[in-house]
């Protein structure tokens, strides 16, 4: 068994700029491992995000990235798919979102030993800001990666959550469902994904809808 850390720290030497540029601003856990699999504590990317991942060729800022604009809606393009749930010093600004690829702060996960190209990780994170809010984030995928093949399914709910992109204020659950795979054929790799989320507050709000299907 062996006892980790992790401290993914954005730099910009260049500049000196601060800003997300802080001791552990990407990636913070502490862990043990072994022949049971792994179990961390702390901040960093979801398992949505580990299924999310495997589709994009040019990296987190390619043109195939939701991100840069492909999809729309209120929780999409519109306002960004990535956030981090993690900067506890903006009060409810942190889950008045519709993120689902994201880094959890205050978060527990464990993944599990590699079964036949099987693995599943879960994490599970208490985003929890004020004593009058209580936002939490679970997140759970199962990929399978043999050979030419990998495939990915993930499912992530945020309970709790305060708002909506950026603009719209009240409580709300919201989920995602994602499904990809891709089959590594030598010259020619073809893969594809599949993302379904949805949005349901609390109660209807003047201006707005009560369930908001992506």
């Amino acid at each position: 068994m062996n006892a980790f850390f992790q401290c993914e720290t954005p730099l910009a030497a260049d500049e000196g700029a601060a800003g997300t540029s802080v001791m552990c601003g990407r990636e913070g856990w502490v862990g043990l491992n072994g022949g049971w699999g792994e179990f961390k504590l702390g901040y960093g990317l979801t398992p949505y995000d580990d299924v999310k991942g495997f589709t994009d060729h040019q990296g987190s800022n390619g043109y195939e990235n939701p991100n840069n604009g492909v999809s729309s809606g209120p929780g999409f393009a519109t306002f960004g798919l990535f956030t981090n749930f993690g900067n506890f010093t903006t009060a409810n600004n942190i889950t008045n979102s519709g993120a689902f690829d994201a880094r959890y702060g205050n978060s527990i996960s464990y993944l599990t030993p590699n079964f036949k190209g099987f693995t599943l990780r879960t994490q599970y994170a208490f985003i929890g800001e004020t004593t009058g809010d209580n936002p939490f984030g679970w997140d759970t995928r199962i990929i399978y990666q043999n050979g030419p093949a990998t495939f990915g399914l993930t499912y992530a709910y945020h309970g709790d959550f305060t708002g909506l992109g950026g603009t719209i204020l009240g409580t709300n659950s919201q989920n995602a469902t994602r499904i990809a795979g891709k089959w590594n054929f030598g010259p020619v790799i073809v893969d594809g994904y599949f993302d379904q989320a949805q949005y349901k507050f609390a109660q209807s709000l003047p201006g707005t809808f009560s369930d908001l299907p992506s």
